[in-house]
């Protein structure tokens, strides 16, 4: 009955950490959300993980498909609570010209165009890939991955690895940018 015993120990010891690390990992990113690890790859480089919105449009993380003067759909979720009606010092914004599932890049395509502004400096997308896995109706979820080369302010390119998003859908033409 003692082995036994220091068995159950032993195998309690073992897996209940890696069952804790697991599950902190896979609960992390719930809600509405834009997740990014700039740098180097995972583990070594900056996570943002920015879940809000501007409260005058919508407080969580959003996208909203523009209609007005064309096609697109803008993507949008800073750290900070925000009005909007100032620009905030930290925010993530991306443009793809298109409303549906799929790939959209920088280059060669030119199909999205984006920026991290961090403490109010930007960090261009240079050679970014998006793929947009789910895209709803109004009042649904745009979710998607996205990875590749970011510039820093210095105009250096940074590994952008690890990109994940989940937004609500806002109303059309409801936020321009």
């Amino acid at each position: 009955m003692k082995k036994f015993s220091l068995l159950c120990v032993a195998l309690l010891v073992i897996l209940l950490p890696a069952y804790l690390y697991s599950a902190s990992c896979e609960g992390g990113l719930t809600g509405f959300y834009f997740y990014a690890n700039i740098g180097d790859p995972p583990g070594e480089g900056t996570v943002y993980e920015w879940r809000l919105g501007l409260t005058t449009y919508e407080a969580e993380a959003f996208g909203n498909v523009i209609t007005n003067g064309g096609s697109g759909t803008l993507l949008f979720a800073t750290p900070d609570v925000e009005t909007g009606k100032t620009t905030p010092g930290n925010y993530v914004a991306i443009v793809i010209y298109g409303s549906s599932t799929g790939e959209y890049k920088t280059v060669p395509d030119d199909t999205l165009s984006g920026r991290y502004v961090i403490n109010g400096e930007d960090w261009d997308f240079s050679a970014i890939t998006l793929r947009i896995t789910k895209f709803e109706e109004v009042g649904g979820v745009i979710e998607g991955t996205f990875s590749g080369t970011i510039l820093t302010p210095l105009s250096e390119p940074v590994a952008l690895v690890d990109g994940q998003f989940r937004v609500k859908r806002i109303a059309d033409n409801s936020f321009l940018g």
